[in-house]
């Protein structure tokens, strides 16, 4: 059984048309209009930390998980900087047959000058100068894509089982260190130095980012007649004043803080293919330590829920072409269950069933679940998720444990480490 609250989110989800969101993409070109002398690593690094300073927020009324990638509910930015096609594409992007978004009042004009500044200076243009004529040929026929040349980064695993543990002020105090313990400095050293930099600059802007939804969930409980939503408010203002900067307390928060990492992926250049990692098992211990305290599994049944549909709500704007190759928007991002643990023993548990009833009450397009089966899989779990599969939703996706932990050991990982596998990308299997 699902929540009303849960339905309503799906139906708003499922039905809102996606629109184009130009916040973002004033955001950056007004950044990049002005001069600067910084190494691109830490301008890229503040240009993200000014988007996530003054982007649009909102908190949508039956929301308790903060964070949405645009500034409205299933709309999409744009990354004006990285997308050449635009100037080819920009004029069909309401009308073309597949995946057509539609404007706001007024904004198409903007986008057109938005997109004028950015002529000849945009990665896709950097790109496009390395490639060769035969290249072109071969991609306008379709033997080659040409996907990557709209960003930079994709395909990205972060360590799960360790960041909810640590929280991101472990990382910055980290980096600091590393910093501090440079002893002279040649250009190998500037360049770790940067590199520290400008990952303190992320962490930061994210951490004040989720502050930001803090802040505003505060507002929004001081006005708010219904006691039951001012206390949800001002529990997700808690949360969001201790995840990410901190390790998360709960189940609640552990979600919460896997989302805004999830997000500031997306958002940092349109990345997607990015991996949610073995969610059953890094979320376990929270999910054990809430049912010992006397949390309803129905309450973290309804956190699992919104989590879905906060990666389901993810958008990214394509070329034309892209978008009859790829209608629907998919974005790939695995969460892997099931699977044995790097000791050896059945991986399955109490959370890992939970999901796949939740996959069962809910069927979402993201995240793409997969089961790693193995030859001493718990019968009961594996069953389970054979009969959600056959419901119609194509999830989980099945993969075998007895071929993927020998391939990833013949290409130098250990027994431990093969063992702790998710999939990346397509299905690449990564530890």
């Amino acid at each position: 059984m699902i929540s009303e609250r849960i339905i309503r989110l799906s139906e708003k989800v499922r039905d809102t048309p996606v629109t184009i969101c130009l916040d973002r993409a004033k955001l950056v070109t007004n950044f990049y209009s002005e001069p600067s002398m910084e190494p691109f690593i830490l301008r890229r690094a503040k240009v993200f930390a000014h988007v996530l300073d003054n982007k649009k927020i909102f908190i949508d009324d039956d929301s308790i998980i903060a964070g949405h990638l645009a500034s409205r509910l299933h709309a999409a930015p744009l990354y004006p900087e990285m997308t050449a096609w635009l100037r080819d594409d920009l004029e069909e992007l309401d009308t073309r047959e597949s995946d057509n978004l539609q404007f706001m009042p007024g904004e198409k004009d903007e986008l057109r000058e938005i997109v004028k500044k950015w002529e000849g200076r945009t990665f896709g243009d950097m790109t496009a100068e390395l490639a060769d004529e035969d290249m072109d040929i071969m991609v306008d026929i379709g033997i080659f894509t040409k996907g990557v040349s709209n960003k930079s980064t994709m395909n990205h695993a972060p360590f799960y089982d360790e960041m909810v543990t640590k929280g991101y002020r472990y990382y910055i105090d980290q980096c600091k260190a590393n910093i501090a313990s440079l002893d002279r400095m040649n250009i190998e050293n500037m360049e770790k130095q940067q590199t520290w930099q400008a990952m303190i600059i992320v962490m930061e802007a994210i951490i004040r980012f989720a502050h930001r939804y803090a802040d505003l969930a505060e507002e929004m409980a001081e006005g708010c007649k219904d006691n039951e939503r001012k206390m949800q408010l001002l529990t997700m203002a808690a949360n969001c004043r201790v995840v990410p900067e901190h390790a998360p307390q709960n189940f609640y928060q552990a979600a919460q803080f896997v989302w805004f990492t999830h997000l500031a992926l997306q958002m940092e250049y349109n990345s997607n293919d990015n991996c949610l990692g073995r969610f059953d098992q890094y979320m376990y211990p929270f999910y054990k330590q809430d049912m010992e305290n006397g949390i309803s599994e129905a309450f973290i049944a309804d956190v699992i829920h919104e989590f879905k549909l906060k990666i389901a709500e993810l958008w990214e704007v394509r070329t034309k072409r892209e978008s009859i190759a790829y209608p629907g928007c998919p974005l790939w991002i695995h969460m892997m269950i099931g699977g044995v643990l790097p000791d050896g023993t059945d991986g399955c548990n109490e959370l890992t069933r939970l999901i796949l009833h939740c996959m069962e009450d809910l069927q979402t397009k993201e995240p793409c679940v997969s089961f790693r089966y193995h030859d001493g899989v718990d019968e009961e779990t594996f069953r389970l998720a054979l009969s959600v599969a056959r419901k119609g939703g194509s999830h989980p996706a099945f993969f075998n444990d007895n071929n993927s932990i020998p391939a990833l050991i013949n290409i130098g990982f250990t027994l431990e480490q093969a063992r702790n596998w998710c999939l990346l990308g397509c299905t690449e299997p990564i530890v």
